[in-house]
C-alpha cells in the first residue's frame, strides 16, 4: 500500500527518489540554527500581520484595470485547496501552488513521521486525488483552528513562468484536463497555439486568456493569485489563522526557522543544510520530468512591458502579500 507521501508526490508528478529532506550537521550548525530562528520568525510573523490587516476592497489598486479577480473559499480560507497538517506538532501549511509546496510537504511528512511517528495529512476534497484524507479544513475546524498556520509565497513573474510550464506539462495527461488553456487557448479546440506565438507575446496571450479573461473559479490553481489561497469567503479579508508568511526566495532561512521552533534545532539545521545543498528541491524546469514539453512554454519574460503586465495582473499579491 502506498503511503500518503508517495500518493501525494505521484499526483504532483514528483519521484520520491529525487528528495533528500535532511542532511547531517554539526553541533555548531545546530547552535547557529537556534540563534538564527527568532529574527526570521519575527520577520515572517510581521509579514503575516500585514497580510491579515490587508482588506482587498480597501486597496483600490488591487482590483484595478488589468488585475486578476480573486475568490476565497467557503466557509473558511483554503476549504477547496490543500492544507497539510502535522497533528502532533499542531502545525498547518496552506499549499500555495507553485511556491515550494512539494518541497515543504515532503519535509513536513518526514519531520512528522520521524519526530512523532505519525505521517503528515492532507486536508482536501477527495476529488483532488486519492492522496486526500477527504476531510476539509471545515471538517477539522474544531482542531486545526488552534494550530500554527503558515505558508510561503513567491515572486509573481517567476511563479507565472513556472505555472505556464507546469500546466503545459500537465496537458500531456488527458485524465487531468489541466493545461488546456495554456496549450490550446481558451476555446479548448483541437488546435495548438500558433507556432509564431512565443516569448513575451506568448506569455501575454496566456496571461490574458487563461487568467484575466477567466472567471476566478475557473482559473487553474497553479495560476490564480496567491492571495486567493488565503482569502475568506467574503473575497476581501485574509484568514486570521495565518501566523507566519515566508518568501520562497528565502525558503532555506524561513522554513528552517519554523522547523527549529516546532521540531527543534537539530531538525532545523538538517533541513537548512538540505535546502542549501539543493538536495530537497523536488524538481525544476530542467528535470527529465519535463522533457516532452514544448520549449515555447519554458518562458523567460524579458521585456519591461511584459513584466509590468504580469505584475499588474497579480497586483493583489504585491499589495497584500509583498510579492
Amino acid at each position: 500500500m502506498e503511503t500518503p507521501l508517495s500518493l501525494w508526490l505521484r499526483h504532483h508528478n514528483v519521484r520520491l527518489d529525487n528528495l533528500a529532506t535532511r542532511k547531517p550537521v554539526s553541533k555548531a550548525a545546530r547552535d547557529s540554527a537556534r540563534l538564527a530562528s527568532p529574527p526570521m520568525l519575527d520577520a515572517m510573523r510581521a509579514n503575516a500581520t500585514r497580510t491579515r490587516s490587508c482588506h482587498v476592497s480597501d486597496v483600490a489598486a488591487a482590483t484595478m484595470l488589468g488585475a486578476a479577480r480573486v475568490h476565497g473559499d467557503s466557509p473558511h480560507a483554503a476549504r477547496q485547496s490543500e492544507v497539510i497538517i502535522c497533528r502532533p506538532a499542531r502545525l498547518a501549511y496552506i499549499h500555495v501552488y507553485k511556491a515550494a509546496g512539494t518541497t515543504i510537504f515532503a519535509s513536513m511528512h518526514d519531520l512528522c513521521q520521524s519526530e512523532f511517528g505519525q505521517p503528515a495529512e492532507t486536508l482536501c476534497p477527495r476529488s483532488y486525488g486519492d492522496y486526500c484524507e477527504d476531510l476539509s479544513v471545515h471538517d477539522e475546524w474544531h482542531l486545526v483552528s488552534n494550530y500554527t498556520w503558515f505558508t510561503f509565497v513567491r515572486d509573481s513573474v517567476d511563479r507565472f513562468e513556472s505555472s505556464v510550464f507546469e500546466l503545459a506539462k500537465r496537458f500531456e495527461d488527458p485524465a487531468e484536463q489541466k493545461g488546456q488553456c495554456v496549450v490550446r487557448g481558451p476555446k479548448d479546440d483541437s488546435a495548438i497555439r500558433p507556432a509564431n506565438r512565443r516569448g513575451d507575446q506568448l506569455a501575454l496571450d496566456i496571461l490574458h486568456e487563461c487568467l484575466l479573461e477567466q472567471s476566478p473559479v475557473d482559473v487553474a490553481q497553479h495560476m490564480k493569485p496567491q492571495a486567493s489561497f488565503l482569502l475568506e469567503p467574503d473575497d476581501v479579508t485574509f484568514t486570521p489563522l495565518l501566523a507566519y508568511l515566508g518568501r520562497v526566495e528565502q525558503l532555506a532561512e524561513g522554513w528552517s526557522a519554523i522547523v527549529t521552533e516546532v521540531f527543534g534545532a537539530r531538525a532545523g539545521a538538517e533541513v537548512r543544510a538540505a535546502l542549501m545543498s539543493d538536495s530537497m528541491h523536488a524538481r525544476d524546469r530542467t528535470s527529465d520530468d519535463y522533457g516532452n514539453v514544448d520549449p515555447r512554454f519554458n518562458l523567460n519574460v524579458t521585456s519591461a512591458h511584459a513584466r509590468f503586465e504580469i505584475e499588474r495582473a497579480y497586483n493583489v499579491d504585491r499589495l497584500c502579500l509583498g510579492v
